[in-house]
């Protein structure tokens, strides 16, 4: 299969096979092209792995026209994987699965706040069946494990024989800073060390990042979380301010971490992280 380019307005996607049956489609629209930070869904044979944002909505499914669906299976709940769930299940005659399915209006998804919904848009009304253990394509076979940190409902993908990991949130970048308010950060840990213990030797995120060495990643990442977790609650308990363990942990980056707290209305900071932290340990 060629590279596939679609428009129409401001959405885009742009679909390229990764390897027989396997297909990486990137959304994006205006507002994902100017933060640079689009969707990614992934056709796995007749299954569908995230659909993407409502926002890209147009394209996707036309992508999709006339394929054949067996099913879609959400990554988490957050509604720039299941932004289209709706609209594709009715229009492909398809279930949608997902972990934790009576939790797929939380985490900021029922209401959402003006700057996701001007970015993904809000998600069409859908119904989710539970999350299996396992997955099968009729060529392929998936592993689901559970993932939680960035969400409550999150599950990664792992396809053993060309050591494919689908890795939704789990991985999006390799630093340990800024989350959303209802991340636990304790919990992404051991789902990090989790999927690094898979032997990965592909990883396919929510968000267009395809990387390799996927173990080492991983463990880097739990590894700069834990130290970061570990250092905000000894400040904690040497009675130092959120904003001074703020300072003391993150040395650069404030004005950044200022812009995009005051964009999210404080939903996406390292603020978040801290006081997670500290509530973790106080549990």
């Amino acid at each position: 299969m060629n590279p596939v380019t679609l428009k129409s307005k401001d959405q885009a996607l742009r679909a390229e096979e990764l390897a027989p049956g396997i297909v990486h489609i990137q959304l994006s629209n205006f507002w994902a092209r100017r933060v640079g930070f689009g969707a990614s869904c992934y056709l796995v044979d007749e299954i569908l792995i995230d659909c993407g944002f409502s926002n890209a909505g147009v394209v996707l499914t036309r992508f999709l026209s006339g394929r054949k669906i067996k099913a879609i299976y959400c990554t988490h709940n957050h509604e720039d994987h299941t932004g289209n769930c709706g609209r594709l299940a009715e229009k492909l005659g398809c279930p949608v699965y997902l972990r934790n399915p009576d939790k797929r209006w939380e985490e900021g998804v029922a209401r959402l706040l003006p700057y996701r919904r001007l970015s993904w848009g809000k998600p069409d009304d859908y119904l989710a069946q539970e999350m299996p253990a396992r997955i099968s394509t009729g060529r392929r076979e998936l592993m689901v494990i559970p993932t939680p940190g960035h969400s409550r409902t999150h599950v990664v993908f792992f396809e053993e024989t060309l050591g494919l990991l689908f890795a939704g949130d789990l991985y999006v970048s390799g630093s340990a800073s800024a989350i959303m308010t209802y991340e636990n950060p304790y919990d992404s840990i051991v789902s990090l060390r989790t999927a690094a213990g898979l032997g990965a030797r592909l990883m396919l995120n929510g968000h267009g990042l395809v990387t390799d060495d996927v173990s080492r990643r991983l463990r880097e990442k739990a590894d700069r979380i834990e130290s970061a977790a570990g250092q905000v609650v000894k400040l904690h308990t040497q009675g130092l301010s959120t904003r001074q363990i703020l300072r003391r942990v993150f040395a650069n980056g404030h004005l950044k971490d200022w812009l995009m707290s005051t964009i999210t209305n404080g939903e996406f900071s390292r603020t978040n992280f801290v006081r997670a932290c500290i509530q973790a340990d106080q549990s």
